[in-house]
Parts: C-alpha cells; sequence; structure tokens
C-alpha cells in the first residue's frame, strides 16, 4: 500500500514589536508562527505545498489563521514567509528519485551494452530471455558454442509476463537434448527484439 499525502513543519516565527492582538488589545504579545506544507510519499518529502502562517497572542491565547488575521497582522505574517526559506529537505523525495532515475538509466545502458557483446561473442552458460510468436515468453540455455553455431536447450516451459522469467529458469525446466541455431540467426533474432535480455554469470 503506499502511503502519501501531505505534511508541516514549523519554518520561523516572529513577535512584532507594534502588533496589536485584536482580542485583548495587547500590543507586542502577538507572535507569527510560519509553517511549511509539503507533499510526501511514505513520509519521504516530494515538494513544497504551501506556507500557511498562524497568529497567536501569548497574553489571552488567542490564535488566528489567516482569514482571521487583521491587516496588520497579514502583512506581517506575508513579510516573514517572504523572508523565509525552503528547507533543501522538502525536496529530499525528488532528489531521491533522481538519483533512482539516474541508476536505472546507466544500468539499462550497461545492460544494452553487454547484451550487445554477448550476442556477438556467445559462451555456454548465456541464457536467452525470448518472446514467443504467441506473445509467450520462455528461455533459451546455450550449451555450447562452435564457429557456425550456438547450440541450446530450449525451456520447456512459458510465461505470459516478462517479469515471471525467474520462475521458470530451473535446471528441471531444461531438456537434454540440444539443437543448435547458426550465429547469424541468433544475430537476427536479437536485431528483431526476439531475444531480448541476455544474462551471463560473470
Amino acid at each position: 500500500m503506499i502511503i502519501y499525502g501531505s505534511r508541516s513543519a514549523a519554518l520561523s516565527s516572529d513577535t512584532p514589536e507594534k502588533l496589536i492582538c485584536p482580542n485583548c488589545q495587547t500590543e507586542g504579545s502577538t507572535r507569527i508562527h510560519v509553517f511549511g506544507r509539503y507533499a510526501h510519499i511514505f513520509w519521504i518529502p516530494l515538494f513544497p505545498v504551501g506556507r500557511p502562517a498562524v497568529a497567536e497572542c501569548s497574553h489571552c491565547q488567542a490564535a488566528y489563521d489567516k482569514k482571521e488575521m487583521t491587516a496588520e497582522m497579514r502583512q506581517a505574517a506575508d513579510a516573514l514567509s517572504s523572508s523565509t526559506k525552503t528547507p533543501i529537505w522538502f525536496f529530499s523525495g525528488l532528489a531521491v528519485i533522481a538519483v533512482l532515475a539516474g541508476v536505472i538509466f546507466y544500468t539499462g545502458q550497461v545492460n544494452s551494452e553487454n547484451n550487445k557483446r554477448y550476442i556477438e561473442e556467445p559462451m555456454a552458460g548465456d541464457k536467452y530471455d525470448y518472446k514467443s510468436g504467441d506473445g509467450m515468453y520462455s528461455t533459451l540455455l546455450v550449451d555450447r558454442v562452435d564457429s557456425d553455431s550456438v547450440y541450446v536447450f530450449e525451456n520447456t516451459m512459458q510465461v505470459d509476463k516478462r517479469s515471471q522469467l525467474r520462475k521458470i529458469d530451473k535446471p528441471e525446466y531444461y531438456p537434454e537434448t540440444t539443437y543448435g541455431v547458426s550465429r547469424q540467426d541468433v544475430k537476427d533474432l536479437f536485431q528483431d527484439g526476439t531475444i531480448f535480455d541476455i544474462d551471463r554469470d560473470e
């Protein structure tokens, strides 16, 4: 379950000397508080979504939100809000997302380069993930390679989602017999996307 929403954090406060509480008429007793609201997911801040302000009288304990403030209170609240900087940690979730996106992109680039190298230089033990003509997915395990052909064990199981391929990558699902595929045909299957990933233990 994804937990998301918004939360608030106190950013700054000030007690203007000339500000008068409209409830008790005490001068200099009204403290202005500025809060920062931020959107979060799993309690990790993503970005700021607002900056509410409240006023509180230390003499009579009267409290005012922005709509209830006098013009002088709103002016003081706006001035304090303008001079208050948004904390960097309010954007920490975006930073995490950016780092993860960078890692995913880099990993994808490395995997793509490795696949190109593996298809040019096949080795025993390579495993080809492929999509069959009926939209199912399965694997081929390379048994041996010679100058012309790649000899593979064909997995006897299929799945309907790429994400489930690990479930069928088990020794008992590969038969004892192999068949040969020309190295050029293997390259062609990779080029047209039929073979879409290659695993190699290095």
